[in-house]
């Protein structure tokens, strides 16, 4: 028997919650997306009794016309090619994963691993700090830590400064400032260390390759890619023109599909080896949207020259609690 379970198609559309079994009432009255019949109530009860009993092709193929609403009297090879189209999907997925170690020249693309450990502040900025003091408060809830691969040959000097970085301590401490839902988290901000901002370390060097075409081939194709933020650098505008700017921001795909308007603006330099549940964790966590009246207004103060409409638009996504990365370590070469 099959209690409040939720069911989804292939294209993870949610259709509702069910209860499957004998009905003591009308199938109409229960509360679900869709409208069952008895009929095919009791065959999603008799798919459930045979995978108890091991299960086969036959009720394999009953569930997939259940739950994805196919009738019938649809023809068996259409759903053999629905099947197809899926496997399909699944194999240019991994095709593309290949395609990208091929491009880089070598099936040893992973030069170095970093590890970031995130929390959650549960109860917000410390409002009770003295002057001068952290705002970060100090009763964290770990998230997890995050495994990063770093792509010290196809751009070096990308990879470098990142891990001048890390190992300066630039990271502790600081905020995941920036969640996008079902497209990136943001972090390495620089800003004041005590509101969580990162204060660039030196040894930084020039970066020539936010310029050269060779370094935006790679594409933010699957979850877990790592990118250098030029596009959507949220560092100060006045920050950025100086000749002395170096950039410590960095961002992470979320998924669950490919982010294409990251490609071609953004420079990639890794990707996530261990910890995409961390990373899903830190995008789940609930961030500050305005109202579409209120988008519609800054877009007109944007448009009118008004200075006000980027420094409000720069609160968007950012957490309602904050997430702070409480460690950041070089953990050396791939093995």
């Amino acid at each position: 028997m099959l209690s409040g379970k939720t069911f989804q198609s292939a294209s993870s559309v949610q259709f509702g919650q069910l209860s499957v079994g004998t009905p003591t009432r009308s199938p109409k009255s229960i509360r679900t997306g869709i409208k069952l019949k008895p009929k095919q109530i009791c065959r999603v009860s008799e798919r459930t009794k045979m995978l108890r009993g091991g299960g086969n092709g036959a009720t394999d193929q009953l569930l997939f016309r259940e739950l994805n609403q196919i009738p019938d009297s649809l023809p068996r090879r259409t759903i053999v090619l629905a099947s197809a189209i899926a496997g399909y999907a699944t194999g240019v997925t991994n095709k593309a994963i290949s395609q990208e170690e091929n491009e880089l020249g070598s099936s040893e693309i992973i030069t170095d691993r970093v590890a970031l450990a995130v929390a959650l502040c549960p109860a917000g900025f410390n409002q009770q700090r003295g002057l001068g003091e952290s705002a970060i408060c100090r009763q964290l809830e770990p998230l997890g830590e995050v495994v990063l691969g770093l792509y010290g040959t196809h751009v070096p000097v990308t990879v470098k400064n990142f891990l001048t970085a890390v190992e300066s301590g630039a990271y502790e401490g600081t905020l995941i400032h920036k969640v996008v839902p079902g497209g990136y988290i943001l972090g390495g901000k620089q800003g004041p260390p005590r509101l969580g901002g990162v204060a660039a370390p030196k040894g930084l060097e020039p970066n020539p390759e936010v310029t050269a075409a060779a370094s935006f081939k790679l594409r933010h194709f699957y979850p877990g890619t790592v990118s250098l933020p030029l596009s959507v650098n949220d560092d100060d505008e006045r920050l950025r023109v100086k000749r002395s700017y170096r950039s410590t921001e960095f961002l992470i795909t979320t998924g669950p599909g490919p982010a294409p308007a990251l490609d071609g603006g953004n420079v990639v330099f890794g990707r996530v080896l261990e910890g995409l549940g961390t990373v899903a964790r830190v995008a789940d966590v609930p961030t500050f949207s305005p109202q579409s009246r209120m988008r519609l207004l800054n877009s007109l103060a944007a448009a009118i020259g008004d200075d006000r409409a980027a420094r409000a638009k720069a609160s968007w996504g950012r957490p309602l609690q904050p997430v702070v990365v409480t460690s950041a370590r070089v953990l050396g070469p791939r093995t």
